[in-house]
């Protein structure tokens, strides 16, 4: 499976259970992990999902601002990082961004055979669009963070 295939295969696309179920898996551990940390001197609002979602979208500026290649390539393996993160993990603030991002990212019906909604979207789309979308993802990173430091009472 080229790389294409695994992110088509992660964003839904020819997504078998056996597949869903162990991403559902790893993503319920990773929470649980999370909840069970001992927070010394944390709030008591400390909310596990957030915390993920900062993570993931933290990897995924780091992707755009790092890797190689032009900015739709750059898009393709940015998604990678956040494509397990659920709107209901991000704050009410938040989530109109997240589905806009989503919903930009997987806008066109792939073409090919073993292609996915994504490389068929990133492939098609505007320089522009694909500049708006990773505005967008710095944004919700950085919406992140400040949710996540006025739930922690950081200043």
């Amino acid at each position: 499976m080229d790389e294409w295939q695994s992110v088509a295969t992660r964003s839904g696309d020819r997504y078998s259970g056996r597949m869903r179920s162990q991403q559902d898996r790893r993503r319920k551990d990773v929470l649980r992990r999370l909840s069970n940390k001992v927070h010394s001197g944390r709030s008591k609002r400390f909310d596990p999902r957030l915390s993920y979602a900062r993570e993931k979208f933290a990897g995924a500026v780091h992707v755009l601002a790092t890797h190689p290649g032009n900015l739709k390539e750059r898009l393709g393996k940015a998604i990678i990082e956040f494509i397990a993160v659920r709107e209901g993990d991000c704050p009410d603030r938040v989530r109109p961004d997240f589905a806009w991002v989503m919903r930009k990212l997987t806008s066109k019906k792939p073409t090919d055979e073993g292609d996915g909604s994504i490389p068929a979207t990133l492939h098609r789309m505007r320089l522009s669009t694909a500049q708006a979308i990773a505005e967008r993802i710095v944004g919700i990173k950085e919406d992140l963070d400040s949710h996540y430091a006025d739930q922690m009472g950081e200043a």
